[in-house]
């Protein structure tokens, strides 16, 4: 299981859960994101995440 942060300094979670998912393959993600969900879970079920939950601010 991999909990990845959608904002990382110098790359993007997005690209991050593609790279993942092209050499791993069966490995669970979870995103997180301090922004809108509505925003990004799309974004990132596309990449392959599972999930996505919101950090608390």
């Amino acid at each position: 299981m991999l909990l990845a942060d959608m904002s990382m300094e110098g790359v993007s979670g997005i690209s991050v859960y593609r790279r993942i998912r092209t050499r791993i393959g069966k490995v669970g993600i979870l995103a997180m994101t301090a922004y809108s969900i509505d925003k990004y879970a799309e974004k990132a079920s596309m990449a392959g995440a599972q999930g996505i939950v919101g950090k608390v601010r």
